[in-house]
């Protein structure tokens, strides 16, 4: 039981330095990122950086071959500890880890055949294809087998250990990469790639070694119950991560077919200042992801309801705020980064900013209903239907309408399938009034609103620049409404 008492040893101080050592990670990481796409450039081709972004993309893919089984290990370990079930840990882990590994070895090839088919041949070193190919598979395959040891570290709610592992693996990536190119140009890109995997996945085993020295690997504590129970609820999480390649990843595939390479290397780093935005306000929100699970199991609804309906209304607002002040100066940020040719233009960001602001919108709904485990088989029929619904736009449209088409087209179907659907399922399974909060309502029409940017593109600017100064004041007046309410919540965290 000592490990019991490690993982609840660190009382308030656990949620701060989780939080902090999340943004000092995420600065730190972009800031990296700031200095090496242009130092990348300089040693590759436009097209050969196109290549590698689309072969991280594509290797991505396959993290659905996980079968959704480190997602549900999270939630399930923490309601383990929360009751102090040893045994039940033990065997919901080894249940997992033989599971994965059989699925990592297995995933190699299937990770080959998804990159050699879906990623096209480039000029200069395209003889090296192979070994590129190759290498992104045995790294994928790794990144694999290490979800389920980092899942269990978060479980403890030291999410800031994880983070240091992070931290650690941040500094030697980029150390490798940078030597590594230097000496051996796109070769020694996807070689550094390799070794930081099997580094990351040492790490994190002896370090959730360390948190919980009871638990052991052991054939015989893999308990086919316990693996019925965690893949019963993977494998909607695994239909819904299938969907979620149609979502979020089949954009720079389908600029490498019908626009090509160098296309693909201008939206990403066009897109690079939004994803940053919304990656800094997602690390937030999701560090409460094993209170709120430690909260559903000791049935404090009232408590969840309240605080969820704070979150949403505040998530909403304050990304609508960040958002639009990033797409006015966008422009500005690439010309100095890499130079204005690579800018993909203001109507395209701005399109993209809308699917990003809709996913940030439905981030309160998704980290209550997942981290109870409750609705995911609603949850996944709504990822489904948006994934076949969007597959088939592209394919019979996209030739049509341009690449407009590809955020627009994810930014409605997110709409009416994520952000609606997951209000409905939270107000169905946690509400018991009839009436719906006002704060739903502001989640719900804001993104929509938003649309009319599009009456007048020449005057977009003047537009965003409308929107964060009315939002600003939205939410200076919510903080001043909510502030009792505010400082209860930071009591309520630093005791759990």
């Amino acid at each position: 039981m000592n490990y019991l008492k490690r993982v609840s040893a660190l009382k308030g101080i656990g949620l701060f330095k989780s939080i902090s050592s999340g943004y000092l990670i995420f600065l730190l990481s972009n800031f990296i990122a700031l200095f090496l796409t242009p130092f990348l450039l300089k040693y590759l081709t436009k097209e050969q950086y196109g290549f590698y972004i689309l072969c991280v993309e594509v290797a991505a893919w396959g993290s659905v071959l996980s079968l959704g089984t480190p997602k549900v290990l999270g939630p399930l370990v923490t309601m383990g500890l929360s009751k102090g079930n040893t045994n039940r840990i033990q065997y919901l882990f080894n249940a997992s880890f033989w599971f994965q590994l059989c699925i990592s070895l297995m995933a190699i090839p299937v990770f080959f055949m998804l990159l050699d088919r879906n990623t096209p041949e480039f000029s200069g070193e395209s003889s090296g294809r192979f070994f590129f190919i190759t290498v992104i598979a045995l790294t994928a395959s790794l990144k694999l087998l290490s979800q389920q040891f980092d899942e269990m570290i978060k479980a403890t709610k030291k999410i800031f250990i994880s983070n240091r592992i992070k931290l650690i693996l941040l500094i030697l990536n980029t150390t490798l990469t940078v030597f590594s190119v230097l000496f051996f140009g796109i070769n020694g890109l996807f070689f550094s790639m390799l070794l930081g995997g099997v580094v990351g996945v040492l790490l994190q085993y002896f370090k959730m070694q360390v948190l919980y020295p009871s638990i052991s690997v052991s054939l015989h504590s893999f308990r086919l119950p316990y693996f019925k129970a965690i893949f019963a609820k993977g494998v909607l999480f695994t239909v819904a991560g299938l969907s979620g390649v149609a979502i979020l990843k089949i954009d720079h595939f389908v600029l490498s077919k019908f626009w090509g390479l160098e296309m693909v290397a201008s939206l990403y780093i066009s897109l690079k200042l939004l994803v940053l935005s919304e990656k800094l306000i997602e690390l937030f929100f999701n560090n409460f992801r094993p209170y709120v699970a430690s909260w559903f199991v000791s049935v404090e609804t009232d408590r969840i309801v309240e605080y969820y309906n704070i979150w949403n209304v505040f998530m909403v607002i304050f990304s609508t705020i960040v958002m639009s002040f990033v797409v006015l100066i966008d422009r500005y940020f690439v010309t100095l980064w890499v130079g204005d040719e690579f800018y993909i233009g203001n109507s395209i960001v701005f399109s993209y900013m809308l699917f990003y602001l809709t996913r940030l919108s439905m981030l309160p709904s998704r980290i209550l209903l997942t981290s109870t485990l409750s609705k995911i088989g609603a949850l996944t029929v709504g990822r489904l239907v948006h994934a076949i619904l969007r597959v088939a736009i592209l394919i019979f449209a996209v030739d049509f309408f341009g690449l407009h088409l590809l955020p627009l087209s994810n930014f409605l179907l997110l709409f009416f399938t994520g952000l609606l659907l997951q209000l409905v399922l939270v107000k169905r399974r946690f509400m018991s009034s009839r009436d719906w909060p006002w704060e739903m309502a502001v989640s719900l029409l804001l993104p929509l609103s938003l649309l009319l940017g599009f009456v007048k593109v020449d005057s977009l600017p003047f537009f965003l620049f409308g929107v964060v100064v009315v939002a600003l004041l939205f939410l200076l007046t919510l903080f001043y409404a909510y502030r009792g309410k505010l400082i209860r919540l930071v009591q309520v965290l630093y005791k759990s």
